[in-house]
């Protein structure tokens, strides 16, 4: 299990040193960028960072906005609730 911080300060989702960036408005949240080190590639990272960010943009009644390639393909492959 890979534990996922929420730096709200920082527009982050934090996983270690791997991160997910997003910008937040009003009504919508996009998921903008995703950065996993080689050394943390494959084990499930990224989608974590994913995961989370979309179970907070859901529980805040957020309208979800996939810009980030990584997070877009993720998601295809493993659809959230």
């Amino acid at each position: 299990m890979t534990d996922v911080i929420h730096s709200p300060d920082r527009s982050r989702f934090e996983a270690g040193t791997a991160y997910l960036s997003y910008a937040q408005t009003a009504g919508s949240f996009d998921i903008q960028h995703t950065v996993v080190p080689k050394d943390m590639a494959g084990q499930g990272v990224g989608g974590a960072l994913v995961k989370a960010a979309v179970d907070y943009a859901r529980e805040a009644g957020l309208e979800l906005v996939v810009t980030c390639p990584f997070a877009r393909t993720w998601l295809e492959k493993h659809p959230v609730g």
